[in-house]
């Protein structure tokens, strides 16, 4: 439920698929980062494939909770697999191919879309590091 941010922050929209978080290479830079990040007036937003129960093993080999929401996505009232990754344009036609991606939502809602479904960031670590230093990337 986005509603929340609109008008009042940007916000990064990970997804990740089969990785854990705690071993994520950008979700390890985000928690790195999250300061920094925040201080940008960025909010931050991990949605995976774990369970909940797994993103909690995740915090706990941490050695602390997330500093930001790690969302499992599932829908529990219908079968299709990875419901929000498929809405995003990260599964193939089947939703069994699910892919990576991280996106920017701006203040007041706008996403870069490409075709019929946004479009992730060429290069996550980068956009990453200029979130980091406060700069929006284009």
């Amino acid at each position: 439920k986005f509603e929340r941010y609109l008008g009042r922050t940007r916000v990064l929209l990970l997804f990740i698929a089969d990785a854990d978080a705690a071993e994520h290479p950008l979700v390890r830079r985000l928690v790195d980062d999250h300061s920094a990040v925040e201080k940008a007036g960025v909010e931050v937003v991990v949605v995976g494939l774990a369970t909940p129960f797994a993103n909690r093993d995740a915090e706990a080999r941490l050695g602390a909770p997330f500093p930001f929401p790690v969302l499992t996505d599932v829908d529990r009232h219908s079968p299709q697999p990875a419901p929000v990754h498929r809405q995003w344009g990260l599964t193939d036609a089947a939703g069994r191919d699910v892919r990576e991606g991280l996106f920017l939502i701006d203040r007041d809602g706008t996403v870069s879309w490409s075709g019929p479904a946004p479009r992730p960031v060429g290069d996550p670590m980068t956009t990453i590091e200029k979130l980091a230093h406060g700069k929006w990337p284009q």
